[in-house]
């Protein structure tokens, strides 16, 4: 996860341990942090249709977003070329949207008006409860939401542009196909 070292995500607490254990074993390695997938919305593309909005509790924070296949396309630059031994990536994508932003393109992509819904963190807890996701998971999402608003997902790192050699995937590609 981006920053996993300070991140405040409930989510970072195992890559951090993991980063810890890598350090500590003395074997070689490359840390790929990697960014919030776009496909994390696609589940969104249904309720924005039934619904009319696009719910979450991330204010206007920005995330850094990339496709699956632009991370592991990176990965698989790591894996078969030489000289990443003992290097940490940031892995983000060129887009920097909030979730009013994705709003937008979940509207082309139903083609209808999808409206950004703003939630406090513990109401957007019930909310994902109610349609059905487990709580803890819900939770998790719902933190995950607070660490978008406190920035933790968002990067000016061009790791991810580098190491694949072009731009990232736009999120409307990724939602709208």
């Amino acid at each position: 996860v981006l920053g996993a070292e300070t991140s405040p995500l409930a989510l970072a607490v195992e890559h951090q341990a993991t980063e810890n254990l890598l350090a500590e074993s003395g074997i070689a390695h490359t840390l790929l942090r990697n960014g919030w997938y776009w496909e994390n919305y696609e589940s969104a593309v249904d309720t924005a249709k039934a619904t009319g909005a696009l719910f979450g509790s991330a204010g206007t924070g920005r995330i850094a977003g990339a496709s699956r296949k632009d991370f592991a396309e990176a990965a698989a630059v790591v894996l078969s070329t030489e000289g990443h031994a003992g290097k940490t990536y940031e892995l983000g994508g060129g887009e920097h949207l909030t979730y009013p932003d994705i709003a937008e393109i979940l509207s082309a992509v139903v083609g209808a008006p999808v409206a950004y819904k703003d939630l406090p963190q513990d109401e957007y807890v019930k909310v994902l409860e109610g349609a059905g996701v487990p709580a803890q998971f819900a939770q998790i999402l719902a933190d995950s939401d607070a660490g978008i608003a406190a920035g933790a997902l968002d990067t000016d790192r061009d790791d991810l542009r580098r190491l694949i050699g072009r731009p990232s995937t736009p999120a409307a590609e990724v939602l709208g196909g």
